[in-house]
């Protein structure tokens, strides 16, 4: 009993009333702990005492955990469903706002109210909570700590109904972890439920770590109380979920956020924080997503569910992540911007001359941007809200080149677009890739610029950031009976078809895309001719092959070197004697033919922004003996 009351006491109101809820969870039953030996059977070779020693930190996990589970089933009479004043919902189910008890907008335009579950909500009827409309989806709980039959009961028919019935979810792992080892025991068994339970997440993967004591060997042992551990912790979670394939963010409470969670190497994953208080009474300025949630219950009704359950408001983050200013045309410097919000003019030929970027103060890492200008070109990188452009000059900003440096840069990336004179918005580009006109005399008009997770899809057309005026890419071959071609450009056919006649050398020039993209490197090549096999590689606009020897061109490799390597791919195919034309071979890959005798007869070569599609079919590229 006085251990019972000890652990009660060692409670702050608001670390029991995270108990309560869904989010954390209790132990398996009594009968389960005879099951616990099953767990080592495949570590025969251990040694007994550490056996022992696991064995009681397992059983005290899961003694800690019914006791939670038994504390908050005795409190459910003691917390009333409804307050008579506190945060509120506004809207219907298509358009909610959330607002807290002095009746301030969370987060910025609508929120998402979501549920969190686990084995405390029983066998929840979801056919029910989803015909209610009273919730946009759920945050499932599949376990806790490491080992496994550390899982929640009702996880794997939680996941199952909801992927049947289209229900967007998010999932988590309470976390017993006391070092970074721990940590990377949870992740590992994180993962294998997330995979074993075929989760289909739409919403985020969560870390709960929270404040936590259980009994292993007669030993009271206690959450980690210092900031380095967590940090220790933390980091080794995320850097294995991400191994595994997995992105993953923070949940904890806000007194935990505000001491043993200090610091902007975890707070930057930190976006879903737990008040259960009028006001969310927390600003995470190192909040490095585009969202914010609140668990501001633990108290909520939901028809399907028969206990009560905790409920959150997710919205845009209002913390912008970057703010940006335009200077126009006849106007000078017009209002900052965030996120995405449009920066500029469009239908008022209105010409942007001027920008200045900043990041949010809690980022770590620098934004860096450059932009072409009118009579001068690419202008150096300036950072951090220093002006790119002009002022006062009357020219015209035609494009711009945008890129996160430093700690930021690991975890965003940075997608923008330019609404240009002739064209209006081209398509989102990224990290550094050119978003605008060269050469053709534009104006740009108006920007947009945000930040996303990295690796993260965007909404919105990601084609045609970028037009140029001058190919980028020029070739031209030598032809038998012929001689030198005249350069073509940009996948136009270089030979001939349908004459039998070899091409005997190649040369390829990519001076103009360095010069229009501002990027440093070069092109370099190599030919596989007749009798002579793989030539040396040849730089930019040198000569690949043979003359006067009438020796066949057989087959290429092709690749771009350098900073322009970072954004642009070269496809190059064949047209090869007997064969027709190969498919589209990229980046030194190989593309003809080897040890057949097969003469090349043709070729073309485009130049694409990195990772767009391919001009055509990829396959059978290269045929060999």
């Amino acid at each position: 009993m006085k251990i019972i009351l000890k652990w009660i006491l060692s409670l702050s109101i608001t670390s029991c009333l995270l108990s309560y809820g869904g989010t954390n969870v209790y132990a398996q039953d009594k009968k389960k702990n005879n099951e616990i030996s099953t767990v080592y059977e495949d570590r025969k070779n251990e040694n007994v005492d550490e056996r022992i020693v696991q064995e009681s930190a397992n059983r005290g996990m899961q003694e800690a955990e019914e006791l939670k589970y038994q504390q908050w089933l005795k409190s459910t009479n003691n917390f009333p469903k409804t307050k008579s004043a506190g945060p509120y919902w506004k809207g219907s189910s298509s358009k909610r706002y959330f607002y807290d008890a002095n009746g301030k907008q969370f987060g910025l335009g609508t929120s998402k109210k979501v549920i969190d579950v686990s084995k405390h909500q029983g066998v929840i009827d979801w056919n029910a909570v989803k015909s209610s409309n009273q919730v946009d989806g759920a945050i499932v709980r599949l376990g806790y700590g490491w080992y496994s039959n550390q899982y929640d009961e009702q996880a794997a028919r939680n996941i199952k109904e909801l992927n049947r019935l289209g229900i967007p979810y998010g999932v988590y792992l309470f976390s017993y972890a006391q070092n970074a080892n721990d940590a990377k025991k949870e992740a590992d068994f994180f993962a294998s439920l997330i995979k074993k339970y075929n989760v289909k997440n739409t919403y985020p993967i969560y870390y709960d770590i929270e404040s936590w004591e259980y009994k292993s060997d007669g030993k009271t042992v206690k959450s980690p109380s210092s900031v380095s551990t967590y940090e220790q912790i933390i980091s080794s979670f995320m850097t294995q979920m991400k191994n595994k394939g997995y992105s993953t963010k923070v949940y904890s409470y806000r007194a935990y956020l505000q001491k043993q969670l200090k610091s902007p190497s975890i707070l930057k994953h930190v976006d879903w924080i737990a008040a259960y208080t009028d006001t969310l009474g927390y600003t995470n300025s190192y909040n490095q997503t585009n969202s914010i949630g609140w668990q501001y219950t633990s108290s909520g009704s939901i028809p399907g569910i028969k206990t009560r359950v905790d409920i959150s408001a997710f919205a845009i983050n209002p913390n912008p992540l970057v703010t940006y200013q335009a200077h126009l045309q006849n106007r000078g410097w017009i209002s900052s911007v965030n996120d995405g919000i449009t920066a500029g003019t469009t239908g008022q030929s209105l010409q942007l001359e001027g920008i200045k970027i900043i990041l949010n103060s809690g980022l770590s890492g620098n934004i860096e941007y450059s932009a072409h200008v009118q009579d001068i070109g690419w202008q150096p990188w300036v950072k951090n809200g220093q002006l790119s452009g002009t002022t006062g000059k009357n020219k015209r900003i035609e494009a711009i080149k945008i890129k996160l440096t430093g700690d930021i840069s690991k975890d965003y990336d940075v997608y923008y677009r330019v609404h240009s004179q002739k064209y209006g918005w081209l398509g989102w580009t990224k990290n550094g890739s050119i978003a605008g006109t060269i050469g053709e005399c534009y104006r740009a008009e108006a920007i947009q610029v945000m930040l996303v997770g990295k690796g993260l899809p965007i909404s919105g057309n990601i084609s045609n950031s970028v037009y140029y005026k001058q190919p980028l890419v020029s070739y031209r071959t030598h032809i038998q009976d012929i001689g030198d071609s005249y350069y073509v450009s940009d996948g136009v056919i270089s030979g001939t078809t349908g004459k039998a006649l070899r091409i005997e050398n190649v040369r390829i020039d990519i001076s103009k895309l360095i010069s229009q993209s501002g990027y440093n490197g070069n092109i370099s090549y190599s030919s596989h001719i007749q009798d002579r096999g793989w030539l040396d590689y040849v730089k930019n606009n040198c000569i690949s092959g043979t003359y006067g020897k009438a020796l066949q061109l057989e087959a290429v490799k092709v690749e771009l070197t350098g900073e322009v390597a970072n954004y642009y791919d070269i496809y190059y195919r064949m047209h090869i004697q007997s064969k027709g034309w190969t498919g589209w071979a990229k980046n030194n890959a190989m593309c003809g033919s080897t040890g057949l005798i097969l003469r090349g007869e043709a070729i073309e070569i485009k130049i694409l922004p990195k990772n767009a599609e391919a001009p055509g079919s990829v396959s059978n590229t290269f045929y060999k003996k």
